[in-house]
This record gives C-alpha cells, structure tokens and sequence, in this order.
C-alpha cells in the first residue's frame, strides 16, 4: 500500500485473459513479484488448491509413474480470473516486464490490452490528477468494487481547476469499469434559482437507471446534525443530502450492515400486537423479545465535516464526514475491493478506504486537491504517495 501503482505500459502489451491462464503457469508466474494485495493472494491460494488437486488426481490414475505438466483439462476447477484479477495482474506482468507479460500466455493464447503510447493502466492504489472521464477510460472493465463519491453539483461552489460536468457521461463510464454486483454511491442535492429546485438528483436517477442500466439499491438521506445553514425568509432551511446508491447487476454483491446498527428503544421488552395485511386486515404477531440493536433506517445523522477538526481536509471548500464514506465502504466492499471517487477532493473517499482495508483509486481535476489527499493518506493512513498523472 506504501508504494506507487501507476505503471506504465508498453503500446499493446499482452497479458493472460481469464480463460488462457492455468493454474501452473498462474503459479509459476506470480511469486516474480511480491504481492501483497488480499484479492491476489486468495487467487493465488485457489489456484494452488487447484493444481495440487489436479497433480493429486493425475498420480492416482496415472499410479505416480507418468510426468505431470500442469497443463491439464482439470485446470478449470479453477475459479476463473476475472477482469477484476486481471486488471491487477496486468500491473504486475508490466512491472516484471514485457518478456514476463509474454512468457506469462498459456497455449500459446493472451488477452491484449492497448493503450495509447505513452498513457498508463489506472491501478490501485493512486491519487490521479485529470479530468476523470479521461482518467476512467483508462480504468478496465469490470475493475471497480465500490465508487463514492459526491460530485460539484450545481456550481454551488468554486472549485480550483479547469472542470467540466456530465452526469450522463459519468453514468456511463462508472457502470463500464464496475464489476457485476458493484456499487455506485453519489451523495448529490438540489441548487435553488428562482425559488425553484434544480431536480439534479431526479434527473441524474432517472438517466442512470433509465438510459445507463443502474439500478437504485436505495436513496437515502444524509442529515447535517448541527449545521446551522443560512438564515432565509422565504425558503426552509436546507439540511440534508441525498445518498443515492445505484448497483449492477441482479444484486448488490456485498451488503453488511453491521456497522450501521444503532440501538434498539426497546431493547429487551416484549414485542406483540398486529400487523397490517396488503388487503386490509390485521395479523396478529407472534410475541418476541426486542433485539438489543437494529439496522439503522433510510435517514442517516452525522455531524458536518467542519467538525472534525481535520486542518488539511478543511483546505478543501466541499467535503462530507469521513463516517460516512466509512460506514458506506463498510457496507458495500470487502477488504482488498476498490474503491473509486471519481471527484476525490480532499481524499476522504480513499484515506477511510485505505484504513478500512480497501484498496482505492482518487481522481480530481485539481493538483491542489490531489495533493490535498495524497497529505492525508500520509499523516491519517501512513501512505506515502507519487503524483500519478
């Protein structure tokens, strides 16, 4: 995690795809490097697992007297490498060299990956600087886990760099580089003009489920407990956001609310009376004892960032709490996942990714805040950065 993972790569570099990679060359391939990412490791143990089955099942037909290669058809009781393996694999065979990349094919097959010369494969862990629908096009398909991230909506505030936003656009390419079951989490509001709501948060829901392929897992609310917002008098007090959570696929593929339980009121007591039918009637219900904790509802209270007493982060002009992007990796990743914030900002996205585990990938427009996050991972996550471009 202390290293730089931004390699760049020959023009076409060739490198196993899921299928053409067996488990002996798989295993005779990846102790080149040292690697000290989970996801790799558990690949890694799988397909040792696997060839020590197939050898263990070659010696009892074969009675130990014939030579065993590897390379057998057995090969695919292997959990196949999935793009999201093979985006990290690539990093790897590229740092090792193009040679290694090539001696790396099984049966004489590979799986190429182009880039423009000079341009680079985006790999976990970085902080990159760019306009992020450039940075994502040079994120594979299916590589990303998780994205959290809050967008500058509305031009409510002024922000260093020179920056452009389409919410189409980012739709799109965040459903490209996520896997199935991935998650896509955007904590948006509303501008008001002329006492009128701007309706970005329906409209962004309705293109990205709509036209994209998302679908909306939940949205829920962020509430701002203890900020004060401005005095109007002819208009409510705007204080909360909405956390829209999107995902791929038929299911979310991780979902654990453990960390999101809070206290039962009624911890202990005795639960019983009816319960409202779809037609109408009641249902008495059984009588059970309160759970001393529950899942937390659809409203989620945090205090304002500028509460945390966080100077670097507060050199940002527009973050949310680190609790919440916390509670959110904790929810929808599993340690060694990535996560992205395509509008990485003062970098709470990944510093609260890095601590939870996870690995992460930042973009932002601006050198500043990308700086900006890259101090925080050093003095909050003990991550020494590079300037990834």
């Amino acid at each position: 995690m202390g290293r730089e993972l931004c390699y760049d790569l020959p023009a076409t570099t060739s490198v196993p795809a899921r299928a053409d990679l067996s488990i002996g060359t798989f295993c005779a391939v990846l102790p080149r490097r040292s690697v000290d990412n989970p996801r790799i490791k558990t690949i890694a143990s799988n397909a040792k697992n696997a060839r020590d089955k197939n050898k263990n099942a070659h010696d009892k037909k074969t009675g130990g007297c014939a030579n065993w290669t590897g390379e057998t058809d057995d090969d695919t009781c292997m959990d196949p490498l999935n793009k999201d393996a093979l985006f990290m694999l690539a990093g790897s065979f590229s740092a090792m060299g193009t040679d290694a990349a090539q001696s790396a094919r099984a049966d004489g097959s590979s799986h190429n990956i182009t880039v423009a010369p000079g341009s680079s494969i985006i790999r976990p862990s970085s902080i990159v600087q760019g306009d992020c629908l450039k940075v994502l096009a040079r994120i594979p398909d299916d590589a990303i886990d998780l994205t959290v991230c809050s967008p500058p909506y509305d031009t409510l505030r002024s922000y260093h760099g020179d920056w452009s936003l389409d919410l189409p656009a980012l739709g799109q390419a965040l459903y490209r580089v996520t896997r199935i079951g991935g998650a896509a989490i955007v904590v948006i509001g509303d501008g008001t003009k002329n006492f009128a709501k701007s309706l970005t948060t329906a409209r962004l829901t309705l293109d990205w489920c709509d036209t994209v392929g998302w679908r909306l897992f939940e949205q829920c609310l962020y509430h701002r407990d203890g900020n004060p917002g401005a005095w109007w008098s002819k208009r409510f007090r705007v204080d909360h956001k909405s956390i829209l959570i999107f995902f791929k696929g038929n299911r979310p593929k991780t979902f654990d609310k453990t960390s999101l339980m809070v206290p039962s009121k009624h911890a202990g007591k005795s639960f019983a009376g009816t319960d409202r039918q779809t037609n109408g009637s009641l249902k008495p219900i059984t009588p059970k004892i309160v759970n001393p904790a529950k899942c937390r509802g659809t409203v989620w209270h945090y205090a304002a960032s500028n509460t945390e007493g966080n100077r670097i982060k507060k050199q940002h002009p527009a973050t949310f709490p680190d609790k919440l992007a916390l509670d959110l990796i904790h929810c929808f990743s599993q340690e060694g996942d990535v996560v992205l914030d395509p509008f990485a900002g003062s970098g709470t996205t990944c510093v609260m990714a890095a601590l939870a585990g996870r690995q992460f990938i930042g973009i932002d427009v601006s050198d500043q805040y990308c700086e900006i996050a890259r101090q925080r991972l050093r003095t909050e996550a003990s991550i020494e950065m590079g300037a990834s471009v």
